[in-house]
């Protein structure tokens, strides 16, 4: 998306900090666009959700792969070049999303 970021993060050690997490991703990320753009990547607030239940998951990925067909930005979710895992290929990502 032009405006915004769909990201799903799973802690895989016990001692995961969701929150740290992205707290230095928006710090690095932002660091890095400012200087290259002389501008602000990130809003102060965003929207952070945390799955309890595991069966969320697939509906979570569902939402956040056809996110840029409902912004009528691709007309299929294969169209959007920024979809990615880096457990699973793009293929196999939209095939388990999706089909179901």
């Amino acid at each position: 998306m032009p405006d915004h970021l769909h990201q799903l993060v799973h802690g895989r050690a016990l001692t995961s900090d969701a929150k740290r997490f992205i707290l230095l991703a928006k710090q690095y990320s932002g660091y890095y666009y400012k200087k290259a753009f002389k501008q602000r990547l990130w809003q102060w607030y965003g929207h952070d959700r945390f799955l309890r239940k595991v069966h969320e998951v697939r509906t979570i990925v569902r939402y956040v792969i056809e996110n840029p067909v409902r912004a009528g930005l691709v007309q299929g979710v294969d169209e959007y070049p920024f979809i990615g895992s880096q457990l699973h290929s793009r293929e196999e990502l939209i095939e388990w999303a999706c089909s179901h």
